[in-house]
């Protein structure tokens, strides 16, 4: 027997754009919009650090394979989104101002262990 840990989808809606949001078990938040793909690490607080001093302490985001980064943001920007992509840029980063607390998102993925 062993213990699989499963990802919990979080689906939010802003301003009619669907985010579909995956959170790890490692604390990383994964997703996707409209063809982009992003990664996260979302703080419970503001901590002063995050973009914007927001929760968002990382953001990896991604047209595809092909295209590349689009931003880059680790406790300061490492490549700023271009205004081309400030669109969806903005959406993925209230979606994920939005998201639960960390807490709440462990205890939820804890209830989804199962024994295989």
């Amino acid at each position: 027997m062993k213990l699989v840990k499963k990802t919990i989808a979080i689906v939010v809606n802003i301003d009619g754009t669907e985010i579909t949001v995956h959170y790890r078990e490692d604390g990383w938040l994964e997703g996707s919009c409209r063809g982009y793909r992003f990664w996260a690490v979302v703080a419970d607080i503001s901590i002063g650090c995050g973009i914007e001093s927001g929760r968002v302490l990382m953001l990896d985001l991604r047209r595809d394979a092909k295209r590349g980064l689009i931003a880059y943001y680790q406790l300061g920007w490492f490549i700023r989104p271009n205004p081309l992509y400030f669109g969806i840029y903005f959406r993925i980063l209230r979606a994920l101002d939005t998201m639960p607390l960390q807490s709440e998102l462990d205890k939820q993925a804890n209830k989804t262990n199962t024994v295989a």
